[in-house]
């Protein structure tokens, strides 16, 4: 009698111990805005050097500001295999999926791909339906081995670079292979996607299917940048004094003119600057003259955090001169809510909190799946800007506003309340 009793108790311990764990792990509705950050592994294209960054060394041990972490980035070899991209990479893996103890929620997802991977072995990947099905089959098992939770196809771009005409159905026939073969697991497929004008048409169009196929289209919206003067990155509309090639609210609506449901599109927003070097010191503003003197490639883009710690201590942001003290100047633009900040003849442009916060309120305004931030890397961990991810949490607290008001009321009366409350000001 004494044992069965003692049964009972035991069965009821671990049944409210299940009961705890339930409510611990009681992750956000599928509907609600999500914050992808890519985590980059190395940062070779920006202005510090070549390293190494591991997963703890950005983290802190903090729990992580995003819904979902993109890996970045693997490549591929011939074979359509997925190449991992160092030695310390099984640790980095370890350090990621240990952020679940912190976030039992968070997904992970693998990124394959980017600029330096190229296009031309996605388009062999693709030509053949043998290929496509081997590298889905190859993925899956490459998701469980390591305990991803999805992927992310980074293919910049189909048709281009190298590309061939029948990579835009192709590789529609690909995230549908990665997409019937994943989802029985529960894993995700997402995939970067250009978004100047150039790539939508070249690359994707038409989009509805693609979109259709895919779990997130993640929009690549930055980048903007004219190499041949002083220029924003990322401007969501035009200045009252600049008029820009292309827009990001204009090119999104392209998008969404190509019938992709908004709720799959995720607004990517940069975490780095530009660095140009002006041709005059006296002519400071957009549009400015470029000195014929070659800027360093390692000089060209900075990350957030550089760029704050130098504005904000008044160092040089060249990586050879960063002990130098200097004055800078810094200049809002008024509609975009980009900023850009010289001193000499070194000139930067960067978003900050206010043009995160801005572009944050314009995806939910268009009722987009979220935002995505490349990269984690880029934003401030450190102590200089005194906020755990500066961007990154401006844009989380957002979206947690709106979840919480805007639930069950009427979502344009409760985003012209956060509007107004915020002084937002979304000049569309």
């Amino acid at each position: 009698m004494k044992l069965e009793i003692l049964t009972i108790f035991v069965k009821i311990l671990i049944i409210c111990s299940l009961c705890v764990k339930c409510d611990e792990y009681n992750c956000p509705e599928e509907s609600q805005k999500k914050i992808f950050c890519y985590y980059k592994t190395t940062n070779h294209e920006l202005l510090n050097e070549v390293t190494h960054q591991s997963p703890s060394s950005i983290f802190h041990h903090n729990k992580p500001p995003c819904s979902h972490i993109i890996y970045a980035f693997a490549g591929l070899d011939m074979n359509g295999e997925i190449v991992l991209p160092h030695k310390k990479v099984n640790q980095d893996f370890h350090d990621l999926m240990k952020l679940k103890e912190k976030d039992p929620c968070l997904k992970i997802l693998i990124s394959v791909g980017g600029w330096d991977e190229g296009s031309e072995k996605f388009s062999s990947l693709v030509e053949t339906e043998d290929s496509v099905e081997n590298f889905a089959e190859k993925t899956l098992r490459f998701l469980i081995f390591y305990g991803f939770d999805g992927i992310d196809i980074h293919w910049m771009y189909p048709t281009m670079r190298g590309g061939i005409k029948d990579d835009r159905q192709n590789f529609v026939k690909l995230i549908k292979a990665l997409k019937s073969k994943l989802s029985r697991r529960n894993k995700l497929v997402v995939a970067a996607i250009g978004t100047k004008i150039s790539h939508i048409i070249e690359a994707y169009s038409p989009m509805k299917e693609l979109c259709d196929s895919l779990d997130y289209a993640i929009l690549m919206t930055y980048d903007y940048f004219d190499r041949s003067k002083t220029s924003i990155g990322a401007p969501l509309v035009n200045d009252d004094h600049h008029i820009y090639k292309e827009t990001l609210a204009e090119n999104v609506q392209r998008i969404l003119s190509e019938n992709c449901r908004p709720e799959k599109l995720i607004f990517g927003i940069s975490t780095y600057g530009k660095v140009f070097k002006l041709k005059r010191s006296t002519r400071t503003g957009i549009g400015a003259d470029l000195s014929d003197e070659d800027v360093d490639v390692n000089e060209q883009f900075v990350e957030y955090n550089k760029i704050c710690t130098a504005l904000k201590k008044n160092l040089s942001i060249s990586s050879s001169h960063n002990d130098k003290t200097v004055k800078w100047t810094t200049k809002l633009l008024p509609r975009s809510h980009s900023k850009y900040a010289y001193h000499d003849r070194t000139w930067v442009s960067y978003d900050d909190h206010e043009a995160i916060e801005i572009k944050t309120f314009y995806a939910l305004k268009k009722n987009l799946g979220g935002v995505m931030f490349y990269t984690l890397n880029g934003d401030s961990f450190n102590e200089d800007c005194k906020v755990y991810f500066p961007l990154i949490a401006r844009a989380k607290k957002l979206i947690e506003e709106f979840t919480t008001q805007c639930k069950n009321s009427h979502a344009e009366a409760c985003l012209k309340k956060i509007e107004q409350e915020h002084n937002l000001h979304l000049n569309i």
